[in-house]
């Protein structure tokens, strides 16, 4: 399977995914329409790492989200499908409880998110 056809089966699968956080993780909307150009055909190239660094301004109570900055709302498996294939970041969270949360991800993260997909994408073809 070519990869743009794993990635969008993969976020489809994971889209419809209704057992998910009520933590919902940001991406940039510039990002994620490069992403989908490319899965769609529409770009020759994938896109670079993830760019987050927008989406956030510092206030003196903490991060807020940058008003009128456009941006998707994920689940927490997609951002880690997304993250373990392209890196980047940072990482923006709106937890249920509400607020925002701003970290890196560590490169042990990263790891094991590569370790997680790779293993479901080889029981899903061994299960076709």
């Amino acid at each position: 399977m070519r990869q743009k056809e794993f990635e969008l089966q993969e976020f489809k699968m994971l889209h419809e995914d209704k057992n998910q956080s009520s933590d919902r993780y940001c991406l940039s909307a510039t990002w994620f329409r490069d992403w989908e150009a490319w899965v769609c055909n529409k770009a020759r190239e994938p896109p670079g790492p993830i760019n987050n660094k927008g989406l956030v301004v510092q206030r003196p109570q903490g991060p807020s989200l940058r008003p009128n900055m456009d941006h998707f709302k994920f689940s927490e498996d997609i951002w880690a499908l997304f993250l373990s294939l392209y890196g980047g970041g940072p990482e923006v969270v709106l937890p249920a409880e509400g607020g925002v949360r701003v970290t890196t991800p560590r490169p042990q993260t990263m790891a094991h998110l590569r370790q997680r997909l790779r293993v479901r994408s080889l029981s899903q073809r061994e299960g076709t």
